[in-house]
C-alpha cells in the first residue's frame, strides 16, 4: 500500500491537519518542541539580565565636589528664590511686611554666601598663584 502525501497548499501555509495527518513530511523542521522554546527563553532572559545589570569597567565617575561648587549652587538657589519671592509679590500673593521680610532673609543668605565664595576664590589664587 502507496501512501499518500498530503500536500502542504498551493498558497505555502500549512493548515493544522495537514500537519498532523501521517505521511506528510511538509511539517518537519517547521518549528521546535516546547522544551526547546522554554531553554530558548530562559537563556534569552538570563542574557538580557546580565546585559541590563552588569557593571561597567569604566563606569562613570563624578567628580567630588568642593565648597566652592556647593556655594555656586546655593547662591543659584537663592537668586531662584529671590526671583520666585518678587514675582509672587507683585502678583499679590504676599503683603509688602512679610514681602520685606523676606527679602532681607534672602538677601543677607547671598551676601554671606558671596563673602564665602570670595574669600575661597582668593585663598584658591594664592595657592595656586
Amino acid at each position: 500500500m502507496v501512501e499518500q502525501q498530503i500536500p502542504c497548499g498551493n498558497d505555502g501555509k500549512i493548515s493544522k491537519d495537514k500537519c498532523n495527518s501521517k505521511g506528510n513530511n511538509c511539517c518537519e523542521g517547521l518549528g521546535m518542541s516546547s522544551f526547546a522554546g522554554m531553554i530558548s527563553g530562559a537563556v534569552l532572559a538570563v542574557a538580557l539580565f546580565f546585559f541590563t545589570f552588569w557593571p561597567e569597567k569604566n563606569a562613570a565617575v563624578q567628580r567630588q565636589k568642593t565648597r566652592l561648587d556647593f556655594l555656586e549652587e546655593l547662591k543659584e538657589q537663592i537668586y531662584l528664590n529671590l526671583r520666585d519671592l518678587n514675582f509672587e509679590f507683585q502678583a499679590g500673593k504676599y503683603p509688602a511686611e512679610d514681602y520685606a521680610v523676606q527679602r532681607g532673609i534672602l538677601e543677607k543668605e547671598a551676601a554671606a554666601v558671596l563673602a564665602e565664595m570670595d574669600s575661597l576664590q582668593v585663598l584658591g589664587n594664592r595657592i595656586n598663584g
